[in-house]
């Protein structure tokens, strides 16, 4: 890599630090958080090569806005995979400063010995590590262009649903990547949902005007993403390698006991569950349990939260069927009655958001405007559309009349219904598209927490009901918590 890539990168990488730890509540100046290209040479130089910036020169150390006393290091070693020997060096550091929190960024990983280390140091010595490649793209600030780029703010929320998802194991595990092999579109069902002949000429031009400006608006975006080097050609047949591992998936005889579990460490751990080992991510709490029995264990109006998740079980013939077929699957579909009927009011607060994954299936999406959001005293304020695109930035299906299978699903994001939260309210944006490359794997939807992350309070406490795996720093629930983190579903990295 040339002095200009690799100039580039390492003040990517330290800008995402220093964000990171502003995130945490630590005392990062402005001017740190807004530190531009050319003040970055001005300050450490332009020639890596010859040292000028060194790894070393970019260490930071800082101090928690609450408690002076609680300061963090955030290290960069030299060397492309770090052993014990570059470990003990930082804690005989960290030891001399009386300092018990730091974060490595390391090139390549680490040794088997150094991983260990960091095992055997904790609590009373916690070392995070990051692998620069995970540094360099800071989706709250949604910086995924280069700056040369003209892009719109709606235009800027593309989802890395798999680079989010492998985030969370900190360079540990990867989800297999058969799941994002979406080369080509899936061709539609030519057994059509029967509608009636009236309704249906008098919608015709309507949808074929929104499915219009929708494709106009995704082609743009698309297009766009292409010339960043987020998108590109791909050589293959179809997507048999995607369907594939989606069917294992499909097909894993995993129990589902009621229990409740969490880790509350800054590294994935791996557990045993009937035999069945587990991934289970940082900082985390979940009840494999049924979300219509909430109040029995989360007691609303004792516990409330700072952004809520929703991904409803829709009742749907087709799951229906499939589920008859195959007994391994404990999807539990839901009436909409019975999700109104969910206490959502009493685990939110005034300044609460909430989001709601919506099929488009009109009878849903009115159901949650007209029932779910006044019972729940939320407000509605927007709908936002999750775009799925094949991996040259196709979409994933033909636009089409509402009644078949579309390349989009919508979000629809509430709030609590008072004037408290009006100024927060307000700062939501209106029109976002999010466009990710889809896991194959049914109902996996992606990670939102970095695109909400903006508007919620420092430490936020998150809740998702009817999740399907877990995320760092949420309290997850549902019937099927576990099922996407079964381990057949992740790679281990051998490369630390």
């Amino acid at each position: 890599m040339d002095d200009e890539a690799e100039t580039y990168k390492l003040w990517r990488i330290r800008k995402t630090v220093m964000q990171l730890s502003h995130d945490r509540g630590y005392l990062v100046t402005q001017d740190e958080l807004d530190l531009t290209l050319e003040q970055f040479k001005e300050l450490f130089g332009d020639k890596p090569s010859e040292k000028h910036p060194s790894r070393q020169d970019l260490t930071v150390l800082v101090a928690h806005n609450d408690d002076p006393t609680d300061q963090m290091f955030v290290f960069f070693p030299e060397e492309p995979k770090i052993g014990i020997k570059t470990i003990k060096t930082y804690c005989t550091r960290m030891q001399e400063e009386n300092i018990h929190r730091a974060i490595v960024v390391v090139q390549a990983g680490m040794t088997p010995s150094a991983k260990q280390s960091l095992v055997d140091m904790a609590p009373k010595y916690i070392l995070e590590q990051f692998l620069e490649s995970e540094l360099l793209i800071n989706i709250t600030e949604h910086e995924l262009v280069p700056e040369h780029v003209v892009m719109t703010p709606e235009e800027k929320q593309e989802l890395l649903h798999k680079e989010l998802i492998d985030s969370h194991y900190r360079g540990m595990y990867e989800m297999k990547k058969e799941f994002f092999e979406i080369n080509r579109p899936f061709a539609q069902n030519s057994d059509s949902v029967s509608v009636k002949r009236k309704r249906r000429k008098l919608d015709k031009e309507d949808r074929e005007e929104k499915s219009t400006e929708l494709e106009v608006k995704l082609r743009g975006f698309v297009e766009k993403c292409r010339e960043a080097g987020h998108l590109g050609r791909v050589d293959a047949t179809a997507n048999e390698e995607a369907i594939e591992e989606a069917s294992r998936v499909h097909n894993l005889a995993i129990s589902h006991p009621v229990l409740h579990g969490e880790n509350r460490n800054l590294q994935c751990i791996t557990t045993t569950i009937d035999g069945q080992e587990f991934l289970i991510p940082p900082e985390c709490h979940f009840y494999q349990n049924d979300v219509r029995k909430i109040e029995t264990f989360l007691l609303p109006g004792n516990e409330v939260f700072d952004l809520i998740v929703i991904d409803p079980p829709w009742w749907n013939k087709y799951i229906r069927r499939v589920k008859k077929a195959n007994k391994n699957i404990s999807y539990d579909m839901l009436y909409n009655d019975d999700i109104a009927d969910l206490p959502v009011r009493g685990l939110t607060s005034s300044r609460s958001i909430v989001a709601i994954w919506c099929t488009n299936n009109k009878s849903h999406l009115e159901d949650i405007l007209n029932k779910f959001i006044p019972r729940w005293g939320l407000k509605h304020l927007t709908q936002w559309l999750w775009m799925k695109v094949t991996k040259e930035g196709e979409p994933i299906c033909a636009f089409a009349d509402e009644e078949k299978k579309q390349p989009y699903e919508r979000i629809i994001v509430a709030m609590k219904d008072s004037q408290e939260n009006a100024p927060l309210a307000d700062k939501i944006p209106r029109d976002v598209s999010v466009v990710s490359i889809p896991s194959s794997i049914h109902s996996h939807k992606p990670p939102l927490m970095d695109i909400f992350k903006p508007y919620l309070p420092q430490n936020p406490k998150c809740l998702e009901l009817f999740a399907r795996y877990l995320n760092p720093g949420f309290t997850s629930v549902g019937l099927e918590v576990l099922k996407l983190q079964h381990v057949s579903l992740f790679n281990r990295l051998d490369i630390y």
